[in-house]
């Protein structure tokens, strides 16, 4: 009923006529469906752009079911629709009516599939309704070759079962049947092969939007760093050298004002850059950027902390590691505001071929299944996030929870086997971060 109710709307709202052939349904049921998705029933009726007839007038008036009979009334409908002003028709036919009016079968089909001389224009369309609780099944399959599109419940689906016309009346031969099977399936396999190749274009556009927005990341932060940050600090040196100038005591309290404005400016500054850019995780890898992350959230939000990393140094292709990192940042955002754990765990292991992350906290818990839908619907995109970055470099993403059992995040990324051009250039990072390593050391002494 609720198919049915949409198509009747949408008819409407393009200002269409619409016909219902009510067979198997209470009319009661049919308008408080209408009413309830705000179709105005009566008001449709009252200026002739709703109909309601029975089988009794439609399918099997005079008594029988004659199929040149009812061709001849839909093209007799849609002349009148259309002189009426209409911009078009569409019907809807409850089929349980040949149950009890003891219809050939066969005429039926017949019938179904020449329903293509009713429907050829577009702004014409017919919605045959079958129960298929009603029908048997043998029946039902010859519907379906009569039918370009099937309603499922709610899905509307091309029919990838339906034949021609021709093919169903004309009793063709057995070559000129199986020519059209394999046009069709060729058709198919083109059809499959776009949308593979228009998937890979979109996963290959994401991920370059994903690394010029890390890239991005990387100048604003360094221009926060290198003039913002500057700048306050030399306002900072400044304030102070007044703050100990003994003629301007009066000017004591302001100045002591301004220096914890410019503190607080300078904090968020360094905040922003660590959130735009970690450069520990440039400088160290993705292990030692974790353990920073994780001692920086356990100070926030006064929670348990460990990390397990085996091996203990692990050096990975750039987008792994960023990756990585920015699954890991997400995910202790949603645990200080929604978990209300008391201890959190990451688990970084490197098998042969194989990245394994694993985020696991004891707070409350959710339904992942639940959380999904709501995000598809736009209420949050965090989990959506995650699991984009983590398949857009073909890894896989799981989330085990439930109410009051806590929360386990895995992720899993393949990585470059060795002896490979990507295994070098990961084998040259890992010498990179050395030098880098023992700059940090030298700026921290």
């Amino acid at each position: 009923m609720a198919a049915s109710a949409a198509f009747v709307k949408a008819g409407l709202s393009r200002g269409e006529a619409v016909t219902y052939i009510i067979a198997q349904s209470d009319m009661s049921d049919v308008t408080a469906a209408l009413a309830a998705i705000g179709v105005d029933v009566a008001g449709g009726q009252a200026c002739g752009a709703l109909t309601f007839l029975t089988s009794r007038d439609s399918y099997l008036a005079g008594g029988q079911f004659d199929l040149q009979v009812m061709l001849d009334r839909w093209h007799q409908m849609i002349e009148q629709a259309f002189a009426a002003g209409f911009t078009g028709w569409r019907a809807i036919g409850e089929m349980a009516w040949i149950l009890t009016a003891e219809a050939d079968f066969d005429r039926l089909i017949e019938y179904e599939a020449s329903l293509h001389t009713v429907c050829s224009d577009p702004k014409v369309s017919i919605l045959c309704q079958y129960d298929c609780r009603l029908f048997p099944p043998a029946f039902l399959i010859d519907i379906l070759r009569t039918h370009p599109i099937t309603i499922l419940g709610e899905y509307v689906c091309a029919n990838p079962y339906y034949e021609p016309a021709e093919l169903l009346l004309d009793n063709p031969l057995a070559r000129e049947r199986l020519n059209w099977m394999i046009s069709n399936l060729r058709r198919i396999e083109q059809t499959e092969r776009t949308i593979k190749a228009n998937h890979e274009r979109l996963q290959r556009l994401s991920r370059q939007l994903v690394m010029a927005q890390e890239s991005e990341n990387r100048h604003i932060a360094r221009e926060l760093h290198d003039h913002v940050g500057q700048m306050l600090t030399v306002v900072k040196l400044n304030l102070q050298t007044m703050e100990r100038i003994q003629q301007i005591d009066e000017m004591r309290d302001q100045i002591s004002t301004s220096l914890s404005i410019v503190d607080r400016a300078l904090e968020q500054v360094r905040s922003h850059v660590v959130e735009l850019l970690p450069v520990v995780l440039d400088d160290l890898g993705l292990v030692a950027a974790l353990r920073w992350l994780l001692d920086r959230f356990s100070r926030q939000a006064k929670v348990a902390v460990e990390c397990i990393a085996d091996p203990p140094q692990i050096v990975l292709p750039q987008e792994v590691e960023i990756t990585c990192f920015r699954v890991v940042q997400e995910a202790l955002t949603n645990i200080m505001r929604h978990a209300r754990a008391t201890r959190v765990r990451i688990d970084v292991y490197r098998h042969s071929e194989e990245l394994e992350l694993r985020i696991t906290d004891d707070g409350v818990g959710f339904d992942p299944t639940a959380a999904r839908e709501a995000a598809v619907r736009g209420s949050s995109v965090g989990l959506l996030g995650m699991e984009e970055r983590i398949k857009l470099i073909d890894g896989q993403f799981h989330i085990d929870s439930a109410t009051n059992q806590g929360t386990v995040i895995c992720a899993r990324f393949p990585l470059p086997p060795v002896d490979t051009p990507e295994s070098e250039r990961v084998d040259r990072r890992r010498s990179d971060r050395r030098v880098a390593s023992r700059r940090t050391k030298a700026r921290h002494c």
